[in-house]
């Protein structure tokens, strides 16, 4: 799991590594400390907290704060102006009234609200093992985001022929997850493995996702390959843990839940009961 460790005294949020030495030829991305290797014709890199977004960009990705903390201890995507789609394991044992959502670039600023979950839905039960397709969860907001548009979903041909992700959110930097900020953050992650329910990117020293990550986007470009247009992007999958057997937290690849049609089915029907249940009297 990739939620963030409570004893630093504060929820702490979703963050990339990038911590490369290997060849990144296809990937436009300005890096402020690389280093032309000319011999090999390459880009080589030592920076450990991937890129800022933007300001403005991708704000359809949301912090999520648990229980009064100030930081974000998970991560999660706009798919509709009050739905926000995250990980099982975020939100099991937080109450709705507990869980916040956060829109905005890094260190909240006057004028970026706090919006408040009013009620979930999980594909697991709290306490099940989380298996293949299982670690979703969408949360209804109490009011409608009105200062940003939902991020779409990929068509699934798209991302089961991509080359390349887009990874972001924010917080830890570091291989052992020990290092946090509040900063939005992106990285481009390959894929290495692909099930019918998940799929498994990054490698060992690669980017990665980290400590605090759960519930974030796996974002796709149209091209199936490197793009810096944030506007493009579409939400392929969720983070939901690293991959087994890695011999630290960070930086040797996750295993993300991909939405397939069986997710999108859930999707859809966990959505409606949140809608339903909101319209029924109580």
């Amino acid at each position: 799991m990739k939620q963030g460790p409570a004893a630093l005294g504060a929820a702490l949020g979703l963050g990339l590594l990038l911590n490369s030495c290997g060849p990144h030829s296809a990937d436009p991305t300005p890096r402020p400390t690389s280093r032309y290797d000319g011999g090999q014709g390459h880009l080589h890199t030592r920076i450990v907290n991937g890129w800022p977004v933007p300001a403005g960009e991708l704000r359809g990705v949301v912090g999520l704060l648990f229980n009064g903390k100030n930081l974000p201890e998970c991560t999660g995507t706009l798919i509709q102006p009050d739905i926000v789609l995250t990980a099982t394991h975020c939100v099991c044992h937080n109450p709705n009234a507990g869980i916040v959502a956060y829109v905005g670039d890094g260190p909240p600023r006057p004028g970026e609200p706090l919006y408040r979950a009013a009620a979930y839905v999980s594909r697991a039960r709290c306490g099940d093992a989380i298996g293949p397709g299982k670690d979703l969860a969408v949360v209804r907001l109490v009011a409608r985001v009105s200062t940003t548009n939902p991020i779409m979903l990929a068509d699934d041909r798209l991302v089961r022929t991509a080359t390349l992700f887009q990874i972001t959110g924010f917080g830890a930097t570091d291989f052992d997850g020990t290092v946090y900020r509040f900063d939005k953050l992106f990285a481009q992650v390959r894929p290495n493995e692909l099930t019918t329910a998940e799929i498994v990117a990054g490698m060992n020293d690669s980017s990665d996702t980290c400590l605090g990550d759960s519930g974030g986007p796996l974002l796709v470009a149209p091209n199936g390959g490197a793009s810096v247009d944030f506007r493009t992007w579409k939400l392929a999958g969720v983070t939901s843990r690293a991959i087994d057997g890695a011999p630290r937290n960070c930086g040797y690849g996750t295993v993300f839940e991909l939405l397939n049609n069986d997710a999108r089915v859930w999707l859809g029907n966990a959505v409606a009961a949140l809608r339903k249940a909101a319209a029924t009297p109580h």
